[in-house]
């Protein structure tokens, strides 16, 4: 039996999808973060060979029955990057066509209803892809901070630690802030906070931006200046893209993934109020299962080109199962 192979590796999780001709999902697969710009390639290939292990043995199959294989890879964004990521995937001992493309795309991929739009991506960092129904694609960097990409988590908690930062040397306003990451951290003022987070006594990251998202809700104005700056930088990178494709006069979709985008109703609301008032005829689209399900269709469209007649039954599937995120 043909078997498709999908993995979607992130910053903070990695899932691997087994899918047979007819759309079933067979297996999944899950390991931690595997972005080689955070783990490196040794990061990458550990984790590849956890999640792809866990899906076979799921499937009861082998790794010589798969015929064609995707990986959305974050991270990869550069053709020089290439070369590295195929000397990875060839630890899995894959004898399969293998397509890599970064995870946003695939996010497009399952989320567009069309099959073309763009995507953009809020998880632990932030990217932008797209691409025209003629093929033709556009993105931003990818390299976040760097190049001055900002709407992940990561960025939102690194600017709320600066609005804290801007309270405590009376540069900027109260803010509930404080109190929020004085309790998680432990500190017992701002100074010994500002200082163990210089030091590495303590650590605020990505995986807290719901208590940004939190106090915001609350009603903290700090917090939720916060989140509208997040959601304007990112509303900044789809208006890139949708110029890169000349998109600007006319209705696409546009897919949100990402971790900020499903777990938080407020996020979600002011990125889609933003990037209506400068884009009004697009439609938002909301990606509810594991984008993983996008690459193993990419998997599955690189061998045959036959897709879109089974989307809808590999997303329905995916919804019905309970995956830890």
């Amino acid at each position: 039996m043909d078997l498709f192979l999908g993995v979607d590796v992130g910053g903070s999780k990695t899932h691997a999808l087994i899918m047979d001709d007819q759309g079933n999902l067979l297996g999944f697969g899950k390991a931690a973060g595997g972005n080689p710009e955070m783990v490196g390639y040794d990061g990458l290939a550990i984790v590849l060979r956890q999640s792809v292990k866990q899906a076979l043995m799921a499937a009861e199959a082998q790794m010589n029955q798969v015929v064609s294989a995707a990986f959305g890879i974050a991270g990869y964004d550069w053709p020089a990057q290439l070369n590295d990521m195929l000397l990875t995937i060839d630890s899995l001992g894959l004898a399969a066509k293998t397509k890599i493309v970064n995870d946003a795309a695939i996010g497009l991929f399952v989320g567009a209803p069309r099959g073309w739009g763009i995507v953009a991506s809020a998880g632990t960092g932030n990217n932008v892809w797209g691409r025209r129904p003629d093929g033709r694609e556009g993105r931003i960097t990818g390299n976040s901070t760097r190049f001055g990409e900002y709407g992940g988590a990561s960025e939102l908690v690194a600017v709320a630690i600066q609005r804290v930062a801007y309270m405590w040397t009376q540069r900027g306003p109260k803010t509930d802030l404080g109190d929020v990451f004085l309790f998680q951290t432990g500190a017992r003022n701002l100074e010994e906070l500002l200082e163990g987070l210089i030091e590495k006594k303590y650590y605020l990251g990505a995986e807290h931006a719901p208590l940004v998202i939190k106090t915001a809700q609350a009603g903290d104005v700090v917090a939720m200046d916060v989140i509208r700056w997040s959601v304007n930088e990112l509303a900044e990178s789809v208006l890139a893209v949708t110029r890169q494709l000349d998109l600007e006069q006319e209705p696409f979709d546009i897919v949100l993934s990402g971790s900020l985008f499903r777990q938080s109703e407020l996020f979600r609301f002011e990125f889609e109020k933003n990037i209506k008032s400068k884009l009004p005829t697009v439609s938002t689209h909301l990606l509810e299962v594991e984008p993983v399900c996008g690459a193993v269709l990419l998997a599955k469209q690189e061998y045959d080109g036959v897709v879109f007649s089974i989307r809808e039954k590999v997303i329905n599937q995916m919804a019905n199962q309970k995956v830890e995120r």
